[in-house]
């Protein structure tokens, strides 16, 4: 199974893909200063062009976990993603990720590998192995 995962921000949206029987993201690209329409467009073509299974999705919770205006944003991206791709989206807290690298070279594609490597390390615990 190959995983996308996502870190969708205003102006960048980083990229991140991962194979469940590795068990590591890896950091792959930043699509920058991209409208909504262009930014799924080349979404789309990743997903094609690596045989993608599922999405991982980043949300902004605030402090409380709860859905504020970012999240809010990236949920109504989320919902318009659904409609031009087929396979399955799923979403994960992602709570601080785009600080911890900000400033570093493509740091919005290390926030989305690390958005999801936390999905595989809960998905690996969880099920107790790597799925094949």
């Amino acid at each position: 199974m190959r995983i996308l995962g996502l870190d969708i921000g205003d102006r960048k949206t980083g990229i991140a893909i991962a194979d469940m029987s590795a068990s590591v993201a890896i950091p792959r690209e930043v699509i920058r200063d991209a409208g909504r329409d262009e930014t799924i467009a080349r979404i789309v073509e990743i997903i094609r062009d690596e045989n993608i299974d599922l999405i991982v999705a980043g949300v902004p919770y605030n402090l409380k976990g709860e859905v504020a205006h970012q999240a809010e944003k990236v949920l109504k991206f989320i919902k318009h993603l659904k409609k031009a791709i087929a396979i399955p989206v799923e979403t994960i807290d992602e709570r601080l990720t785009s600080k911890a690298f900000k400033g570093l070279e493509n740091d919005d594609s290390m926030a989305a590998a690390m958005i999801l490597q936390t999905w595989l390390d809960i998905r690996i615990k969880n099920t107790g192995e790597d799925e094949e």
